[in-house]
């Protein structure tokens, strides 16, 4: 079944990831502070709920915060990969920090409205390929991005200096979840 919809032949699940590792949850390793916590859930809720309505803190709320080199889950916060070129609503303006690549949710019909046959091939496998193919894993991968429980962006590829903090982009949006809230007091 993952073949059809995915085109993945196995799945191996190398960890579980755990409560801890949900962005607002009580044992959060992210936020540990629970006031800044709620609050940055607020927040992530309110500009979620407008890019990827249905799942505001990423699909059935995951909150997850990791970013991948081919892809962006959609179970990470949408704050963070929703735009244009993804599934997010139509009609928003977002810049996102890592794009997610849009992902058809059905399979190609023929004109009488049936599904085509799927046919499996293997794709040819150049040096590049094989290259890039040995080089995507979590641990390895130059591109590989991972939002540490230190609030650090870690992305392999970038030189130290351009390391952002996580803090940086939720100051950035609380800033302006206070100014709209201050407009919509006066």
């Amino acid at each position: 079944m993952v073949e059809i919809n995915a085109g993945f032949e196995k799945v191996i699940s190398a960890r579980i990831v755990s409560e801890e590792y949900k962005a607002f949850s009580p044992n959060s390793c992210y936020f540990p502070d629970s006031k800044l916590r709620k609050r940055l859930k607020k927040i992530c809720k309110k500009y979620g709920n407008q890019l990827y309505p249905g799942h505001p803190l990423g699909y059935e709320d995951s909150q997850s915060l990791f970013v991948f080199p081919h892809n962006v889950p959609n179970n990470t916060l949408p704050i963070i990969w929703a735009g244009p070129d993804s599934e997010s609503a139509p009609g928003r303006i977002w810049r996102p920090l890592w794009k997610r690549v849009k992902v058809l949710t059905q399979p190609p019909q023929k004109p009488d409205g049936k599904p085509q046959p799927r046919i499996s091939q293997k794709p040819e496998i150049t040096d590049k390929k094989q290259e890039m193919q040995q080089n995507l894993s979590i641990t390895n991968s130059p591109g590989t991005t991972v939002i540490q429980g230190n609030g650090n962006i870690i992305n392999t590829s970038l030189p130290t200096t351009e390391k952002k903090p996580l803090r940086e982009l939720f100051d950035k949006l609380a800033k302006r979840y206070d100014e709209e809230l201050k407009k919509s007091l006066e």
